[in-house]
């Protein structure tokens, strides 16, 4: 099974192709293992898997960041199936996904070899589809940032230190 992902980076850089063959899983995030460089501050070392499982590409969620398909939120530690087309969305970054079976027709003609792990930038697809808005004119759901349990502990001891120096008038006096 190959995949073919075109990243789009939201800092303004020209999107990149990456052609690989999936037989396991690959891990995309920070880490310099990843086959598919990813920068920022929201993206977490080993952000979202991608494995391929009975035939089919599963992505599951690493991250306290979050990862969307489609525009859904993904669970944490859940496998998910993607199908071919589908947008994967990380802080920053819209990845569109292309799945088929080794020897088929890729979905853009590719200048490169095909057979090696991280291939060069290519042309890039054409763009993913856009989201219906609901009939009922709801807006779109915007990704939301969560708080690890350290972040929280830290918010609430800085917050209880200031409340203390007020109390006992450190700060106002």
């Amino acid at each position: 099974m190959e995949v073919q992902l075109l990243v789009t980076s939201n800092s303004g850089q020209a999107p990149r192709d990456y052609v690989f063959p999936l037989k396991n899983r690959v891990v995309l995030g920070r880490s310099p293992e990843s086959p598919i460089p990813l920068e920022g501050a929201a993206i977490s070392r080993e952000h979202v898997v991608l494995e391929l499982a009975g035939g089919s590409v599963y992505a599951t969620d690493l991250s306290n960041n979050g990862t969307w398909i489609n525009g859904n939120r993904l669970k944490r530690q859940q496998r998910t199936p993607l199908e071919n087309g589908d947008s994967l969305e990380l802080p920053d970054y819209q990845i569109s996904v292309q799945i088929r079976q080794p020897g088929a027709a890729p979905a853009i003609e590719q200048p490169q070899a095909r057979a090696v792990e991280v291939a060069s930038p290519a042309e890039p697809l054409p763009p993913a589809p856009k989201p219906v808005r609901p009939a009922n004119d709801q807006a779109p759901k915007i990704p939301r940032r969560s708080f690890s349990l350290l972040e929280i502990w830290v918010l609430f001891l800085a917050v209880l230190a200031v409340a203390l120096m007020i109390y006992y008038g450190v700060l106002v006096p």
